[in-house]
């Protein structure tokens, strides 16, 4: 294999009679953990072009060593991709497929894998054949055309399906927020579970609370409880306020009067 600055050149062509075209290939070595591309077992693929599949790719890498998982993504990324077919959702994708000139990502089942795959000499990878062909043109778009019209029965069940757990999510979380908040008559709910967990009533804890709560009791002063108190305490501050200007002011001017250089 050539070396193309910690890429190597492989070839890949849509079918025995087609021109090959040109893979750049490396380990996909990044400093951020990923669960879908973990680290010494991910070749990291560029320049796949457009009418190449995710099925025929991984067929194509599983003749060199067994492979996990294909991703293909638009570009470059480190994040961890969910996705659509695991998500069981047909008719609503989490992102828009990957179209034109696209990376793509070989997880291998082992590192070993992986490091076979590298060390292979130039490969040309076949994607189309007459047992497993790659449909295009025509007969991908009539495809793509009859796949965007949905069919009406799954498309309900899809749609209840995710309603009722978005229904359960929902009674769960104003569960949880309703819990700590008190009723119509006063009552408050006290559970293991919530924003605010209680502590164990071990002899420990009971003893570090009740040394906080002596702690806390010294320092409270029941101070401006009435609004007449409330109020004087606004007028004693505006008051000082006052006083301090007032002594900032003739201080200045003593200052001023003192100073020893006199230009005018």
């Amino acid at each position: 294999m050539s070396d193309l600055k910690g890429f190597y050149v492989w070839k890949l062509k849509f079918s025995d009679e087609t021109v090959a075209h040109d893979i750049f290939i490396k380990e996909h070595s990044v400093r951020g953990e990923s669960l879908s591309k973990p680290k010494g077992r991910t070749l990291f693929v560029l320049n796949i072009p457009p009418w190449a599949t995710k099925d025929s790719l991984q067929r194509e890498f599983n003749k060199i060593k067994p492979v996990k998982n294909v991703i293909v993504q638009n570009k470059p990324s480190i994040q961890d991709e969910i996705e659509d077919n695991l998500t069981g959702s047909k008719y609503f994708p989490r992102h828009e497929p990957a179209k034109g000139f696209r990376v793509a990502y070989v997880v291998f089942e082992k590192a070993i894998h992986l490091v076979n795959a590298l060390n292979e000499e130039t490969r040309t990878l076949v994607l189309s054949n007459e047992s497993t062909p790659i449909v295009t043109g025509i007969k991908k778009w009539a495809e793509d055309y009859h796949e965007s019209i949905p069919n009406r029965r799954h498309l309900e069940i899809e749609i209840n399906t995710f309603m009722n757990k978005y229904d359960k999510e929902e009674k769960r979380a104003s569960k949880d927020q309703t819990e700590g908040e008190p009723d119509e008559d006063g009552w408050i709910t006290v559970t293991k579970k919530g924003r605010n967990p209680g502590l164990p009533r071990t002899e420990k804890t009971t003893h570090k609370i009740r040394k906080r709560d002596q702690a806390s009791k010294k320092k409270k002063q029941l101070l401006n409880f009435y609004t007449f108190q409330i109020r004087e305490s606004k007028m004693k501050h505006l008051a000082s306020l006052r006083q301090k200007f007032a002594e900032d002011k003739e201080r200045i001017t003593t200052m001023k009067n003192t100073r020893k250089f006199k230009p005018f």
